[in-house]
């Protein structure tokens, strides 16, 4: 937790589904569905739900994320790539707190 209730043991939000319905059929383009059991960074606004589907971010065991093009770092390798790179949780984290102040 980066921002809000940093004591919180869990925070709640509002996760899309890939459930259908006989009526409903609901198609997400870019949607991350959450596993149980991995580790994800995502983005909430004051009401729990995910600011777009690409706020949603699967972190690898190695703890590291590649966040979309839109959300990236700007380094100076980043700037070379037309995509986002593989950036630690930890560097990006960093950087985004420092937006935040």
């Amino acid at each position: 937790m980066i921002k809000g209730d940093m004591d919180a043991e869990t925070v709640p939000y509002w996760e899309y589904s890939n459930e259908e319905t006989e009526d409903k059929i609901y198609v997400y383009s870019d949607m991350v569905f959450l596993e149980e059991g991995k580790e994800y960074l995502f983005f909430l606004n004051e009401n729990g739900a995910y600011l777009s589907p690409a706020t949603v971010m699967e972190v690898d065991e190695n703890g590291v994320v590649i966040p979309p093009w839109n959300m990236k770092i700007e380094s100076e390798l980043q700037a070379r790539s037309d995509e986002s790179l593989p950036v630690s949780l930890e560097d990006y984290l960093a950087e985004v707190q420092k937006n935040l102040e």
